[in-house]
């Protein structure tokens, strides 16, 4: 019995080593590379594939690095305000003191003025989605949608909202009559738009395949437009001594 005993001890000892040692190889294996150096400070970051891209609070330029070739590119030209978006080798971000929507291609190394009295850009494929720079006078409020292709602009929504885009999706908040917001859905395939939630409030609205979610009162919701089901993601604690938990 002893000796079986010992027999147990010794595999299980080098079970325990065969993890120890491949164990921390793969741990190991993932590697971390520092992108900005000195003192530079960055605020917003976006990637895609192998295209990273950043601001620095260095006058606000954009920046781009290549993960295949290691080559950092600073983006001269119209500073950046608010979060950047990327798509593929494209970047989109608010220029001019939030007055406009700029995009970098780091396939041609070209930057384009996207267009002027926007702001807030989100991108997609060949579409890029922005609301209108903020102005205290509502009545020029809009959700819009540019196609890369064509260079046409076309307004889908009266709201001024930092719209997300996924595939053929674009989505938004906007108040309603009843002091809650609606998030709405875009089709661009069909033109129809939908209330897809009711909330008390929106913020960091964004989406992926069938599922959007954003912040409401301080906790994380989604929403499955597969199923059509609400869930809240996150609950938060409420500052009493009392849980709320639905």
């Amino acid at each position: 019995m002893k000796n079986k005993g010992k027999l147990y001890s010794i595999a299980l000892a080098a079970l325990l080593l065969f993890f120890l040692i491949f164990g921390s190889s793969v741990a190991l294996a993932g590697t971390e590379t520092r992108l900005t150096h000195g003192e530079r400070l960055t605020y917003s970051t976006a990637i895609y594939g192998t295209n990273v891209f950043w601001t620095e609070t260095t006058a606000n330029g954009v920046h781009a690095y290549d993960l295949a070739t290691g080559k950092r590119t600073a983006i001269n030209g119209n500073y950046a305000v608010e979060k950047i978006n990327a798509y593929g080798n494209k970047v989109v971000w608010t220029g001019d003191d939030g007055e406009a929507v700029y995009m970098y291609d780091s396939s041609t190394g070209n930057e384009t003025k996207i267009a002027s009295g926007r702001s807030l850009p989100d991108i997609y494929g060949n579409y890029i989605v922005y609301t209108n720079a903020y102005n205290d006078d509502h009545r020029y409020d809009g959700v819009y949608l540019y196609d890369l292709n064509s260079h046409k602009e076309t307004k889908i929504a009266n709201a001024y909202s930092s719209p997300a885009i996924y595939d053929t999706k674009v989505l938004w908040s906007q108040a309603n009559s009843n002091n809650s917001y609606d998030t709405r859905e875009y089709n661009i395939s069909t033109n129809q738009t939908s209330t897809i939630a009711t909330t008390s409030s929106v913020s960091e609205l964004d989406t992926y395949g069938n599922v959007t979610v954003w912040i409401e009162s301080g906790n994380v919701y989604m929403y499955d437009s597969a199923s059509h089901k609400k869930t809240q993601v996150t609950r938060e604690r409420r500052k009493s001594t009392e849980l709320l938990d639905l």
